[in-house]
């Protein structure tokens, strides 16, 4: 059955990356992924921090000497840059210059999510989406739902459908994953789709689930096409 709901959808993603594509969730999800972190705006964070130069430079140092590069980020960091404090937690997470830590990373992209960090926020849950942890990925998305951040307002709706076990408590996630798929997230998008489409909203809402899908499709391929002419994007703001 599941095959069958998502065949529409697998076939306008088929002609996106061409065929076959054995690749075609990941190719899907970096899309997605790469929508959401272009949403990210701290650039009244990196205005306002009087240490950027010097974290300009302790990052250019993660490529030529990660570990001084690190040092230099986690002094800054330790003295109150939530810039630093951002990139200290991504260093952790993916082992740049120190060696993984997960946990400390966790214990950094929070305190930058508290500077009001918008990339510690959206990292930060999807970290604990990855692990199922619902709980500390609703408190995070939680945060950044009240600032309308749009990635943080699906992840909050993600939540809700994930856990809910009847229809009454998937039709509470709608709202939230509408609003963000409104605001032109892939991710809300294919969520409020597929759970359309599988009937999870009521059998009535098959349907609409069909029509999103394929709007869903040819959005895909109009983001092909504009890549295709353009060759290369704009460059986002700064993330940490």
């Amino acid at each position: 059955m599941k095959c069958i709901l998502c065949a529409p959808f697998m076939w306008l993603l088929g002609k996106v990356c061409g065929s076959p594509c054995p690749n075609i969730w990941e190719d899907f999800w970096q899309r997605a992924s790469d929508w959401d972190n272009e949403q990210i705006d701290d650039w009244a964070i990196w205005e306002a921090d009087p240490k950027k130069d010097a974290f300009l430079e302790a990052r250019g140092l993660l490529k030529s000497d990660p570990k001084r590069g690190f040092d230099a980020l986690l002094v800054l960091a330790e003295q109150g840059s939530v810039l630093g404090m951002a990139e200290v937690g991504r260093c952790f997470f993916e082992g740049i210059g120190v060696p993984s830590d997960p946990e400390r990373g966790e214990h950094w992209f929070g305190r930058a999510c508290d500077g009001g960090s918008q990339y510690a926020l959206l990292h930060l849950a999807e970290h604990y989406a990855r692990l199922r942890d619902f709980d500390k990925c609703y408190q995070v998305a939680l945060r950044g739902h009240e600032r309308a951040f749009v990635p943080a307002v699906y992840l909050l709706g993600w939540v809700v459908l994930a856990r809910s076990k009847t229809r009454a408590g998937r039709l509470q996630a709608r709202p939230s994953i509408e609003w963000a798929a409104e605001q032109g997230s892939l991710a809300a998008q294919w969520r409020l789709s597929n759970a359309s489409i599988r009937g999870r909203f009521g059998a009535r809402e098959i349907p609409r689930g069909v029509i999103l899908t394929y709007r869903l499709g040819r959005r895909l391929l109009d983001l092909e096409s504009a890549v295709t002419k353009d060759g290369a994007s704009s460059p986002a703001a700064p993330t940490a």
